[in-house]
């Protein structure tokens, strides 16, 4: 009989730490599909040696388990190694944007019985300064609430707590002057935040878009929330919270395309990448089309 390998590599914090306890139950699962797995607990020492671990074992498939922040570093070391295996995805953070965006279900072990069946597809990603990124890109300031929720609030209430902590701040958030570019054309706009998205998920937000945004067709959606009145604002983060279309939204504006820029006249403006602290503006991004290969319950649009 011949068997498969597997490398796990998992976050034993992300989430409400639910890995750890169900690991053995991931294995089971892999192993009845002949996938003999070898896991990788991440710490940060490892997190830094994770091109190195890739390099140095024996493997069929990758699977990454954990928050966004975590796929996406993984992922990255991936790609910067030169790993052209399947990559494996166990969503187990508070939002799980990517996992949702590729057709993946919020239980993990669904989610492990459909690695184990071995279905791949090419999706897109985008680089950001040549920085990976799987889900999205925000600036201003909600992109702050990302990384500034605190652990415990998340994994008591998961992605509940991004909107209560939105709505603490409206009253004291205030508008950047940002310059846009999308596919050469320059815009200027006065937002409270900016955001692309690769998928139809991002900060646990779901439906926001009439449109379902397509994860392979080589186009991102950047968003735009433009100065309001309070009123309207509160009206938007309602919508956002109860997962329904906004673009349509007096607020909101949307463009697409293949490359952007975003600049910002404020230098201490947030930016979050997939969740994570991000790097500061001026940022180049750029969709790599059908450049990711994952595993899928099914072929994807």
């Amino acid at each position: 009989m011949s068997y498969q390998k597997a490398l796990l590599i998992y976050n034993p914090n992300s989430g409400n730490r639910k890995i750890p306890k169900i690991l053995d139950e991931i294995i089971e699962i892999l192993i009845q599909k002949n996938i003999l797995t070898t896991s990788i607990r991440l710490d940060d020492k490892l997190y830094k040696d994770l091109n190195d671990i890739l390099k140095t074992y024996e493997y069929d498939i990758v699977i990454a388990a954990g928050g966004d922040g975590t796929i996406m570093m993984v992922a990255q070391a991936m790609l910067d190694s030169d790993v052209k295996k399947p990559l494996g995805v166990l969503g187990a953070g508070t939002c799980n944007n990517f996992a949702l965006n590729i057709g993946m279900p919020d239980d993990i072990m669904q989610s492990a019985a459909i690695i184990a069946e071995g279905k791949s597809d090419y999706v897109d990603y985008g680089l950001a300064n040549d920085k990976l990124f799987l889900s999205s890109i925000a600036a201003g300031v909600f992109a702050q609430i990302s990384f500034e929720t605190g652990q415990d609030i998340k994994e008591r209430i998961g992605p509940l707590a991004y909107y209560l902590q939105g709505i603490t701040q409206l009253n004291t958030i205030k508008v950047n002057d940002f310059e846009i570019t999308v596919d050469g054309v320059k815009y200027n706009k006065s937002a409270y935040l900016v955001m692309v998205l690769t998928g139809s998920n991002v900060g646990s937000m779901t439906g926001l878009m009439e449109d379902e945004i397509k994860i392979k067709d080589g186009i991102f959606e950047l968003l735009v929330v433009n100065e309001s009145n309070p009123i309207d604002l509160g009206e938007l983060l309602l919508k956002v919270i109860r997962n329904e279309d906004i673009s349509n939204s007096p607020s909101i504006e949307v463009f697409k395309g293949h490359e952007f820029e975003i600049d910002c006249k404020n230098p201490d403006i947030a930016v979050s990448i997939d969740g994570e602290k991000g790097p500061a503006l001026p940022i180049k991004i750029k969709v790599q089309q059908k450049a990711l290969n994952v595993l899928v319950a099914k072929k994807l649009k």
